[in-house]
């Protein structure tokens, strides 16, 4: 944690940034009924506030000294901004009922890799010091409760823990089914470090954390760095269980240009630098699928993969 990492003339900046994006978005999207809010357990669209690149650069050489700190202090290295429909948002509490404890999904699905990923997350508007915070569960705390489980998740994302009798069942919601169970509850062994406006909390992209409550209008930033060098894998992007389906289906528009960018290439595997190059170039083609033809692409996909094995056996 940095108490005042943003000068007050920087919070003006991304307050002002975060509302010119939230009327065009409100513009676009209806916005949900009460009862679709509650039920939501994912990202979708009517939430997504963007930050812009000029709001962003403002700040560019405090992000640089801090990447430098942790690559001399870590093995976490990272070097480019998160850009395109996968890179920096805004969270804003609006009256939703917050997530439940978690590692991030999209970020995990699209780019395969939370080891080489910071999240610089600032609260910009936060009345009350202790409320609408970020709980977190500190990987050393669980390294030493649970060593097989940390040694699952270090790197991971995309997962779920439930609460049940005492006890955290840890769900794959990239693959489907379970890692384990905790016998405990993740409360036990988390924190809660209390921010106010300005002040920066950095977490790595595996981080385990839920909203604290959502009491009180807080917005906050999350910028997001990657490493240009981490691996991509088509394969990997086609896989996955039930709820990353019905995820990718959700945002089917920016899922398909990676699948477009694969495409471009005849390519199975490319960087992280490699497909920011080439969705920039894609950015403005073809209009997305729609929700029945992308999911018959990713069931037909992952079928054809399995069957493999069984015509290799047959001849």
């Amino acid at each position: 944690m940095v108490p005042a990492f943003l000068s007050a003339a920087e919070i003006d900046r991304f307050i002002a940034d975060y509302d010119a994006g939230d009327r065009a978005t409100r513009a676009r999207h209806a916005a949900p009924d009460p009862a679709a809010r509650a039920s939501d357990a994912i990202d979708v669209p009517y939430k997504v506030r963007h930050v812009t690149a000029a709001a962003r650069e403002a700040i560019d050489g405090k992000l640089a000294d801090v990447v430098a700190a942790v690559a001399r202090a870590t093995t976490v290295r990272v070097t480019r901004h998160a850009t395109g429909a996968f890179g920096s948002t805004y969270f804003a509490t609006d009256g939703d009922v917050g997530l439940s404890w978690h590692q991030d999904s999209v970020s995990y699905h699209a780019y395969q890799n939370h080891h080489d990923y910071l999240n610089f997350y600032i609260p910009i508007v936060k009345p009350v010091t202790g409320k609408s915070n970020l709980c977190v569960v500190p990987f050393d705390a669980l390294r030493a409760r649970s060593p097989a489980m940390y040694d699952q998740l270090r790197g991971r994302g995309a997962t779920r823990f439930v609460a049940r009798r005492g006890t955290t069942v840890v769900r794959d919601n990239a693959r489907g089914g379970r890692h384990g169970t905790l016998p405990y509850l993740l409360d036990d062994i988390a924190v809660t470090p209390e921010l106010g406006a300005g002040d920066l909390l950095l977490l790595r992209g595996d981080a385990i954390h839920r909203t604290q409550d959502t009491r009180t209008r807080r917005i906050a930033v999350s910028l997001r760095m990657m490493n240009a060098q981490t691996r991509v894998r088509r394969c990997e992007l086609l896989q996955g269980g039930l709820i990353k389906t019905l995820l990718m289906v959700e945002l089917r528009r920016d899922f398909q240009r990676l699948f477009d960018c694969f495409d471009a290439t005849g390519r199975d595997e490319l960087t992280i630098g490699e497909l920011a190059a080439l969705e920039a170039d894609l950015a403005g083609d073809a209009r997305p699928p729609s929700r029945g033809r992308f999911l018959g692409f990713l069931v037909w996909h992952r079928l054809a993969r399995r069957l493999r094995p069984w015509h290799r056996d047959r001849r």
